[in-house]
């Protein structure tokens, strides 16, 4: 992807800008690839914080969250159309979360605070 957009005439306000470590971007990627392989027949997924706790608590008066969603892999079941997760590799997923984050912080970032406050107001909700 950094390749794609620094070629853009047009600069990305927030994005060109971003240091991404290549390495480290790689790395991820290949273990994510890794576990994929080792952990076949997902025929879906979604990144969501189903199945994970987020909680919340108040520093310095503002809101900080622990907790964090992650990719939720699924095979879904053509005969019966039942969803079945594939719960080897999500608990690898989870355990090795930040591989996922390493591939490009900030897109993760953004995509775990948005879970993390669509939580908080599920929460109020209830």
């Amino acid at each position: 992807m950094r390749q794609v957009t620094n070629v853009f005439t047009d600069v990305i306000d927030g994005y060109n800008d971003i240091n991404i470590d290549a390495e480290k971007a790689n790395n991820g990627n290949f273990v994510i690839n890794s576990l994929m392989k080792v952990h076949p027949g997902s025929t879906s997924y979604i990144y969501t914080d189903y199945g994970t706790k987020i909680l919340y608590g108040i520093v310095d008066g503002k809101p900080v969250f622990t907790g964090f969603p992650s990719y939720l892999f699924l095979t879904i079941n053509r005969r019966d159309r039942t969803v079945i997760p594939n719960d080897h590799l999500n608990a690898s997923i989870r355990r090795l979360i930040q591989n996922v984050r390493n591939m490009n912080p900030v897109i993760y970032r953004t995509a775990e605070q948005t879970a993390q406050w669509a939580a908080f107001f599920r929460m109020v909700k209830e």
